[in-house]
């Protein structure tokens, strides 16, 4: 029998990119398991859904030849486990973890009729073929579950709602690791309050209440310099993006995506201020990280922000009630501290202090012994 705490591990991904990926690397960089990766680019994610579980099948039988042995697999959301298991029997017997950092029934649309149950189906029916089930936020497994119970009592017939019960059971709450950021400096760089708003350019992440909120610093006068890091290949949110910039004129410093870890690192680090206007969010890891980089988060008090950052309620700025006006209030609260020297208080790490708990030197460790739990 190998040893229970060096494992290896197969590990799926449909979609490595974005948040998906730096989770994935993040862990595997500082795992004491050994990782065999299976992944798929970030792109046409129903399509994703739909074909790897016959092409990560395939690619499994491949590996049989080169005597390829595992102890357990995990992979994220976007794989339909159920149907990847019938697919691959040589994996039938191992133990299975399946790690949410979104799902398919809270995935917001702009359209409720766009939705795609069957993906949503596809979500239940992964639960069902996992021996573990693990969430990024508490929020996100309450809400998964409560979405669950109401989705199965639509069905004409046959809903198996006892069966969201066993899901519950079965299901955890871990969360996302960062890499470490260099402590900012005491003394901050001058110059007018830096902000920066990483997300996706999506109508989820309320870009029009960012946009909104800096148009009103602008008329009363409040300094400021903003990068807006992502992006989006829909064209529908170009226009609102495009006259943004027009307007923010040379306050822009930074805007779009940016490939570079070293120059993301150095965004957030020069950053003052991490705004986010989002609507959706399970967990915000673009917050944590600038937090942890040194910047005072403004973050709406809903979603999973009270939650993931827990350590930081004694902020009088820090939670927002998700309001074009109240956003716009925090930030210029955050101007005069800034300008007075007093927005941290006695303690300018305070913030990059309450995230540490999601340092990979924490959060490695914590997750290999869950992955232990399961093989156990």
């Amino acid at each position: 029998m190998k040893n229970a705490y060096n494992m290896n591990v197969l590990g799926l991904e449909p979609y490595y990119g974005g948040s998906h990926q730096a989770f994935l690397d993040g862990w595997v960089q500082h795992s004491q398991h050994t990782w065999k990766l299976l992944t798929l680019s970030a792109s046409n994610w129903r399509w994703r859904m739909r074909h790897a579980p016959v092409t990560f099948s395939e690619r499994v039988a491949t590996c049989r030849p080169q005597n390829a042995t595992w102890d357990m697999v995990f992979c994220s959301d976007m794989l339909d486990l159920a149907q990847f298991v019938g697919l691959a029997p040589e994996i039938a017997h191992l133990p299975r973890i399946l790690f949410f950092h979104e799902n398919q029934l809270l995935y917001p649309t702009d359209d409720a009729n766009s939705r795609d149950y069957h993906c949503a189906f596809t979500n239940f029916t992964s639960c069902l073929a996992a021996d573990s089930i693990w969430f990024n936020s508490a929020f996100h497994r309450n809400g998964f579950l409560n979405a669950l119970r109401g989705f199965l009592r639509r069905m004409p017939n046959h809903r198996h709602l006892n069966r969201v019960d066993d899901i519950a059971a079965k299901s955890q709450v871990q969360s996302l690791g960062i890499t470490p950021f260099e402590r900012p400096s005491a003394v901050r760089r001058t110059g007018p309050m830096r902000i920066v708003w990483a997300a996706r350019w999506e109508f989820d992440k309320r870009p029009d209440l960012l946009f909104g909120a800096l148009d009103q610093l602008m008329q009363r006068g409040i300094a400021f310099e903003i990068s807006v890091l992502g992006g989006t290949d829909r064209q529908e949110s170009a226009p609102l993006f495009q006259e943004a910039r027009q307007r923010l004129g040379d306050r822009v410093q930074t805007w779009g995506f940016v490939d570079s870890n070293t120059a993301y690192a150095s965004i957030l680090g020069e950053a003052d201020v991490v705004l986010s206007s989002a609507d959706h969010e399970f967990f915000g890891l673009s917050v944590v990280e600038a937090v942890a980089a040194g910047a005072y988060p403004v973050v709406p008090n809903q979603l999973a922000y009270p939650e993931v950052l827990c350590n930081l309620h004694h902020l009088p700025h820090a939670f927002h009630n998700n309001t074009l006006d109240d956003i716009a209030k925090k930030l210029c609260a955050v101007a005069t501290e800034l300008e007075n020297e007093t927005l941290w208080g006695t303690d300018r790490w305070a913030g990059c202090k309450a995230v540490d708990l999601y340092s990979w030197e924490q959060r490695a460790p914590a997750l290999d012994a869950a992955l232990n739990a399961v093989k156990q």
